[in-house]
């Protein structure tokens, strides 16, 4: 009965952790297209569109600034360059792409019968590890730029 009963609960909590997890993939691949489509309005209006909005409201840069130029450099084969637009560039290039691939695959029917409470409860305290890192690192960024 117990046995029964945790199947009952595990495959709700499965199918849940599934959705979350396709919503993620289709945000991921939005953070994968930003950069095209910044770069697309930019050569149609050169004017009117920044990629940062701490450039161009505040004259200094965000945590963030050089990330989309650093990543073509980065795609053109230019690690170096990449480096030096931004230090984030090529960890969160990596990340980017292992979270694509991991959140492609928990998305599946096939691999949610292997998501265990443990699996979901890990992955909640990497990512909330990560975003206390991304948090530290913005205020350091922000006390030496600004």
């Amino acid at each position: 009965m117990l046995a029964m009963n945790l199947q009952n609960n595990a495959a709700p909590r499965a199918r849940a952790y599934r959705g979350l997890n396709r919503l993620l993939l289709c945000i991921l691949i939005g953070f994968v297209l930003f950069p095209l489509a910044i770069l697309w309005l930019q050569s149609l209006l050169p004017e009117m569109v920044s990629a940062c909005g701490s450039m161009r409201w505040f004259n200094r840069p965000c945590p963030m600034c050089g990330l989309t130029r650093g990543f073509w450099s980065l795609l053109t084969g230019n690690a170096a360059m990449a480096r030096g637009y931004n230090l984030l560039t090529i960890p969160l290039t990596v990340l980017l792409v292992v979270e694509i691939l991991y959140r492609g695959l928990v998305s599946t029917p096939w691999f949610s019968q292997f998501v265990s409470a443990r699996m979901i409860r890990i992955d909640g305290r990497i990512h909330l590890l990560l975003g206390l890192m991304y948090v530290a690192y913005s205020v350091v960024f922000v006390m030496r730029h600004w």
